[in-house]
């Protein structure tokens, strides 16, 4: 490697190389934080461009979300051109591609509706991401879904027309406006690219494919789309009838938003099973939330346990942040939290220990305190499984001074709670609520 410090990282490893430069794994030197660091080609010179990635990576570490990769910020002095960001080390949708060729509908469903859920986050700041595909949606070891390369978009959209060997891949999400020129990429942008990845999903192969870039951009011009139907006929007629709207040459005859297309795949009469690597067991009665998103049971099932994937536990959170965009669209703002809320309690009380764990987590997270969220957080300071005990003081923590009434239950846990992790969230969440330190 010619250089090994780009102040203030240290380059230990190549993790991959694309046509827009070159991802490697890096020690932030200030915390020795492990990040991905992705140097941007040299070849990319435009001042005007480079000041507005610049700008673009600025926004981008403002972003706070479950289902997007967290941006660090970015440079570009001299012939120094990069950007940090959180590592993630599970593969992408392009590798599983790869790996499966196709995915069956409840996969694709329960990946589409993380997908909708970030999209929804980013554009709902003013965001459009402009070069969704397979590979910039990333996998974390569990299985969850992050998307990647936001601020590269805009960096890209200067080669994309004349590097033609290395994007092969971009244009084949192209929507028609990009390759047009006009009008200038929106939301319904990524919901045409987002259309694409969906159909490659469940058919091994996109919509729009030739020998050259210029057959393939002719045809996302000139050329009506598919059914998922043609390829799959088995898939339910909603999902291949709202793919084949996001394909759509006009935007106006797209959907209006990444909430409506997550709201349209929540609403299919499909129950999502999801058959992935990881599992986990529980013998709870299964909640409304677990019909809908559980895992098929393998075929060597032992009786009474059902597996469950971790990355599965994300789908709800997903579908909670929709419900919000949903109801924030409306101006309603008041009922949209209220209903996450009730939600959220619901599976706190019902779900199984992960659900139970994560309930707990996006209660602390949603922050409105309300007397309800109050008091089953307290509550589930008793529950039997440690890590809710702990999920559950460190959310009340997070409420600060509003969680006031649960601080003698929470000054007990420091003091008798048999498990160690449990005493130590009790102690820092008794610190956040009444501002005195434990001893």
């Amino acid at each position: 490697m010619e250089r090994r410090w780009i102040w203030p990282f240290e380059l230990l490893d190549k993790l991959g190389e694309g046509g827009m430069g070159v991802v490697y794994r890096a020690r932030y030197v200030k915390n020795d934080k492990i990040v991905a660091v992705k140097l941007l080609p040299a070849s990319i010179t435009d001042e005007t461009l480079l000041a507005r990635f610049e700008r673009e990576m600025q926004l981008l570490r403002t972003l706070r979300h479950p289902h997007i990769v967290h941006t660090f910020g970015g440079k570009c002095e001299g012939d120094l051109r990069f950007y940090a960001m959180e590592l993630i080390e599970g593969g992408n949708i392009d590798d599983l591609l790869r790996d499966r060729k196709k995915l069956s509908v409840d996969t694709t469903v329960a990946y589409a509706l993380q997908m909708c859920s970030a999209l929804a986050y980013a554009h709902d700041k003013g965001i459009t991401h402009r070069d969704i595909k397979p590979g910039n949606f990333l996998l974390t070891k569990d299985g969850t879904l992050k998307l990647a390369d936001f601020g590269l978009a805009t960096v890209a959209a200067a080669n994309k027309l004349t590097a033609t060997g290395k994007t092969m891949g971009t244009f084949r999400y192209m929507a028609p406006e990009q390759i047009r020129g006009k009008p200038e990429p929106c939301p319904q942008t990524d919901l045409y690219a987002l259309g694409i990845v969906l159909f490659e999903m469940l058919t091994g192969k996109v919509p729009f494919d030739a020998e050259t870039p210029a057959e393939v951009l002719h045809l996302h011009l000139k050329t009506p789309p598919p059914r998922v139907s043609s390829v799959v006929p088995s898939v339910p007629k909603p999902l291949d009838d709202l793919i084949d709207r996001m394909l759509r040459k006009s935007i106006d005859e797209r959907p209006a938003s990444a909430v409506e297309v997550g709201v349209a795949l929540k609403s299919l009469d499909e129950t999502v099973r999801v058959s992935e690597r990881r599992t986990v067991e529980t013998t709870s009665p299964p909640t409304e939330a677990e019909r809908v998103f559980i895992a098929s049971p393998m075929t060597d099932e032992t009786p009474g346990v059902r597996e469950v994937p971790r990355w599965a536990i994300a789908i709800p959170t997903a579908i909670a942040l929709l419900a919000l965009f949903w109801a924030w669209s409306r101006g309603d703002e008041v009922d949209a939290l209220k209903r996450v809320e009730t939600m959220w309690i619901g599976q706190l009380m019902t779900g199984g220990i992960q659900e139970r764990v994560l309930a707990a987590k996006t209660l602390g997270e949603i922050g409105t305190a309300g007397d309800d969220t109050v008091k089953s957080l307290t509550a589930a300071l008793d529950d039997p499984e440690p890590t809710v005990r702990a999920a559950a003081a460190t959310a009340l923590g997070g409420l600060g001074s509003d969680a006031k009434e649960a601080s003698g239950k929470i000054f007990r846990l420091a003091q008798q709670d048999d498990r160690p992790e449990v005493r130590t969230a009790a102690v820092e969440a008794h610190r956040k609520i009444t501002g005195e330190t434990l001893k």
